[in-house]
């Protein structure tokens, strides 16, 4: 799934949460946040964001730049205000996206998305912040791919992270993508096709616990009336993935995961969303006790038409904050929720004044009392893309 370089999705939100005054159902307030020097009407957009401590964090993103041309975002949180860093682009590039960044140290970044030529080809980008700059790193594509994106990041250390992503083929056919950062050069690692995978699948989000543990969520294809199926793969430190078995909801007739939070190697928490027979999207949440995968029930808003969670981190197995959006009257409005432990529930989240579309992407959760996500939202249903910011 080429999800960076659309530029179809428009803005930016930020969300920065503080458990000392919240709870859940308490609100999170809205927040300034400097736009990027784009062209007029443009879509600017931030997909990921990482925070070393509260006081610490990158989000990035894309944006359209004065000639037009679609360019990498990253900006940086200090602790009271946000401010944008600049980000190279390849030299060949006719349109950039970071999709989303793992930071181990505020020194210390990793960020991965993709970039078009003129040719319509897509490859595979990496850039690092070192505490001064960003530069970008060398990442292979698989053999006989036309387009590869890179969606999600983690990095246990800095001498060691895990991509993973999708490549297609000259039929676009589309295939699961992971790659590896030694400290000194990454490199593809072979993924399994999932059992009873059509054309194809995906891996979109993922989470190490440690240099030598990561577990990564998508979906992929099945035959028939093209029904999605939830996917989990799991890399056991070797150069091996291996699939593992995930139950989705009774009513679901598709379903997907969009984020996995792993604050160790015997707990993860993923979030996405499941389809019922009758269209109604709803927001689903699995956890992975070590040795299997089993569904967590998750609050959808009442009187929502669709739901969705889009990215979930965990500071602790029983600290779990998850981020997506709702069908509103109107529009959508974003969406929060909080795992205490023993249940998920809804989260006051503020609706820009006058926005028509709004969105959260993403969550970083550095400890249980602090937490920062990204999104958008628009004033229009064909409006430009504006910037959020919310916090406690």
């Amino acid at each position: 799934m080429w999800r960076g370089l659309t530029f179809v999705v428009t803005a930016v939100a930020l969300v920065i949460w503080s458990a000392g005054a919240a709870s859940a159902g308490t609100g999170w307030l809205v927040q300034a946040m400097p736009s990027p020097p784009s062209s007029p009407n443009s879509n600017n957009v931030l997909d990921g964001v990482s925070c070393a401590s509260s006081v610490s964090c990158v989000a990035v993103g894309s944006y359209i730049n004065s000639v037009g041309i679609g360019v990498t975002l990253a900006e940086y949180w200090n602790g009271s205000t946000w401010a944008i860093q600049h980000t190279p682009n390849p030299v060949a590039a006719t349109n950039s996206a970071l999709q989303q960044v793992s930071c181990t140290s505020p020194t210390s970044c990793t960020a991965v998305g993709e970039y078009l030529t003129s040719s319509g080809a897509g490859f595979t980008l990496a850039e690092h912040w070192n505490g001064s700059t960003w530069s970008i790193q060398d990442t292979p594509n698989p053999a006989g791919a036309a387009v590869s994106s890179l969606y999600d990041v983690s990095c246990a250390s800095p001498t060691s992270c895990t991509a993973v992503g999708q490549y297609l083929d000259s039929s676009d056919a589309g295939f699961t993508l992971a790659e590896h950062w030694n400290g000194s050069k990454w490199w593809v690692q072979a993924t399994p096709k999932p059992p009873g995978a059509t054309n194809f699948s995906t891996l979109v989000g993922i989470s190490c616990a440690r240099a030598r543990s990561c577990t990564a969520v998508g979906w992929y294809y099945t035959s028939g009336p093209a029904a999605t199926v939830m996917l989990a793969e799991h890399w056991d430190g070797s150069s091996r993935w291996s699939v593992q078995a995930t139950p989705s909801p009774a009513a679901a007739a598709s379903s997907l995961l969009h984020g996995v939070s792993c604050p160790s190697p015997t707990s993860c928490t993923a979030v996405g969303q499941y389809t019922e027979s009758g269209r109604t999207a709803l927001t689903v949440a699995e956890y992975w006790n070590g040795s299997i995968w089993s569904v967590q029930a998750t609050p959808s808003p009442a009187g929502s038409a669709n739901s969705a969670l889009n990215g979930v981190s965990c500071a602790t197995a029983h600290k779990c904050t998850a981020v997506g959006y709702v069908n509103a009257s109107g529009g959508t409005r974003p969406l929060a929720e909080h795992w205490n432990g023993s249940t998920w529930a809804i989260q006051h989240t503020q609706r820009p004044p006058g926005s028509y579309f709004s969105y959260l992407n993403a969550v970083s959760c550095p400890s249980t009392r602090s937490c920062t996500a990204v999104g958008w939202y628009t004033k229009g249903f064909q409006a430009p893309s504006q910037l959020l910011a919310e916090a406690k």
